[in-house]
This record gives C-alpha cells, sequence and structure tokens, in this order.
C-alpha cells in the first residue's frame, strides 16, 4: 500500500448515558438516537472497527496488510481512541490486565488515560477507592457502602489522568473527553446508579466477581495533572502518557502553520480548529493516519490534534 496520508472513519455508539453534544459539536451524521462515544481509533473486528477512507478495508484488516506502514511486531493494531460526552455518571468500572483479559476473554486489557476538552473549571469523577484490604473491599461492595468506598477527584480541562488497569474508575458527566488506550473493549461493571436500559427494560449487567479479581488494592493515590508541554517549529506539544507496549499519547496544537517529525506511526485526531496536514484536509471530528518513517509533515490551519502511537 502507498505510504501516504490516509483518513480514518469514525464509528458511533449509543449509550443510555449518551447525548447529542458530540453530534452537535463535530457535525456526524447518524441515525443513533444518541452517540456516547465516537471510537476515531479502533481496530476490533466486528465490533469496533474503523473504515480506512479509500481503502475498503476496515483498520483491523489495513493493518495486517500494510505492516510496513505501521513498523512494530504486534499482531493486533495496539492503540486505540475515542471522545466521549454523557450527561450523567459512567457506571463505576473497572478493565482488565493483560493476563487476565487474555486467559478470560481472549483480549488485551485496558489501560487508558483521559483529558478533558471541554466542560466545567472542576469536573468530579470517581479514580480508585478507599479500601485497605481485599476483605475490606468486598464487605463494603456487599453493603453497598459507595459513600465509603469511592474516592472522587476533581479534574479541570486540560489536565490528564492515566488509569491502570484494575483501578476503579467513572468519568464525570458534562464534559467531553477524550481517552486513549489500548485496542480493547473488556469493561467491569461494579454499580450502574440502578439505571434501567429502555432497550431492556432491565438493569444492565454488573459483573461483581470479576472486578473482585482485578481491583487494585491500595488505590488511593491517582490524580489528574498538568503534562508537560514544549513548543518547537510553530507546533505546541503535550505529551501525556508514554509506557513501552501500552500507549503513547500527546497533543499538537498550531496556531498557523507547524512542522513535526516522528519515526513512528502517527494517528491524529482533530479535537478542535481546521486546515491540513501535507495536502490533506482535515476538520474537527476527523482522524487522519500518517505512516512510519514518513518524514516532516506540515501542519497548517488552526488545529488542535490528540496523537496516538505505539512503542515496543
Amino acid at each position: 500500500m502507498e505510504k501516504k496520508i490516509y483518513k480514518i472513519e469514525p464509528v458511533f455508539e449509543q449509550r443510555i448515558w449518551g447525548t447529542q453534544a458530540l453530534r452537535t459539536k463535530y457535525h456526524y451524521e447518524t441515525e443513533l438516537e444518541n452517540i456516547a462515544e465516537v471510537y476515531n481509533v479502533c481496530a476490533m473486528p466486528g465490533h469496533l472497527d474503523n473504515v480506512v477512507t479509500g481503502t475498503g478495508l476496515h483498520l483491523s484488516d489495513f493493518y495486517k496488510q500494510n505492516r510496513e506502514l505501521f513498523g512494530i511486531q504486534s499482531e493486533i493494531m495496539p492503540v486505540e481512541v475515542c471522545m466521549a460526552h454523557s450527561d450523567s455518571y459512567l457506571s463505576i468500572q473497572l478493565h482488565p490486565d493483560d493476563a487476565y483479559a487474555l486467559k478470560t476473554e481472549g483480549s488485551r486489557g485496558r489501560p487508558e488515560g483521559w483529558v478533558i476538552l471541554e466542560g466545567p473549571e472542576q469536573n468530579r469523577m470517581v479514580i480508585g477507592h478507599h479500601a485497605q484490604t481485599q476483605a475490606e473491599f468486598e464487605q463494603w461492595t456487599k453493603e453497598k457502602n459507595w459513600d465509603r468506598l469511592f474516592r472522587y477527584i476533581e479534574m479541570q480541562p486540560g489536565q490528564y489522568i492515566h488509569v491502570p488497569a484494575g483501578s476503579l474508575h467513572a468519568f464525570c458527566q458534562g464534559a467531553i473527553a477524550v481517552a486513549f488506550s489500548t485496542n480493547a473493549d473488556i469493561t467491569y461493571r461494579l454499580y450502574d446508579f440502578d439505571r434501567i436500559d429502555p432497550k431492556t427494560g432491565k438493569e444492565r449487567e454488573l459483573h461483581i466477581q470479576q472486578v473482585f479479581d482485578n481491583i487494585r488494592i491500595p488505590d488511593d493515590t491517582l490524580n489528574a495533572f498538568w503534562p508537560e508541554k514544549t513548543k518547537a517549529e510553530g507546533c505546541e506539544i503535550t505529551r501525556f502518557y508514554d509506557e513501552k507496549n501500552v500507549y503513547t499519547a500527546g497533543r499538537i496544537q498550531v496556531a498557523e502553520q507547524g512542522f513535526f517529525e516522528t519515526e513512528a506511526f502517527m494517528f491524529y485526531v482533530c479535537a478542535n480548529g481546521s486546515g491540513r496536514i501535507n495536502d490533506c484536509e482535515i476538520k474537527a471530528g476527523e482522524t487522519v493516519f500518517v505512516p512510519c518513517r514518513f518524514g516532516k509533515i506540515e501542519i497548517c490551519g488552526n488545529l488542535d490534534l490528540m496523537t496516538i502511537t505505539y512503542r515496543e
């Protein structure tokens, strides 16, 4: 396949907590009642799998057939980006690590990180818990002593938080956020606010034992932070998170013109603005893929780009 810049088509997911905010902001067209999540980068065959524009291929197949464009050894396309907006808390949940997920689900685990694009100045979210032992965690869960168990933090737009596998979390309501993660979709719910799914008339499934199997204890130290920023060749570059065999996430903001170069492949998700990357036009809500060892790219326009890649 030609070494060029490719556009990636989004995948939409409807949830009981979804809203119209993402549809309104990005002018997405879909017949879904709401857009809770937009998967900008995902490659899970038969489930959440972007189409690579102009190739006739889903991203999972595009990766398998064009490994030279990625330059890594992973058997599957390894990273994921999605945007989300909710009018209420997401369920209190966690994601398993690789060892547990591969053994029980046949999938990778899902450490992830979040940045708030826009929303209130202070956003309250569940991160971790106050139990100090496994027995204490299980007892408070059985008693539904949520006020004692759940740990809340405040997070501001522009801050970042990395949520390891096994960490209890629930993203805040009323904010548009971007999530970066491994390419996986295994979620175990502990508590869902007793909500009724209008499609089934029942409460959504919980996964209490799986949470007990995976919970990090103790888990009372995670907090959002202000990531490091640098400026180079017209770009303001923010480095969110970088871990080998997990994901490397960041942000590039350009006011008029900038230049950027990396040896790694890169997905660029446009969170705000419009412009072009080389000769490929891009606007808010769109995503492009730039192959590895592509050389220096020119970024023109007023662009706020979320970036993700992977290193081994």
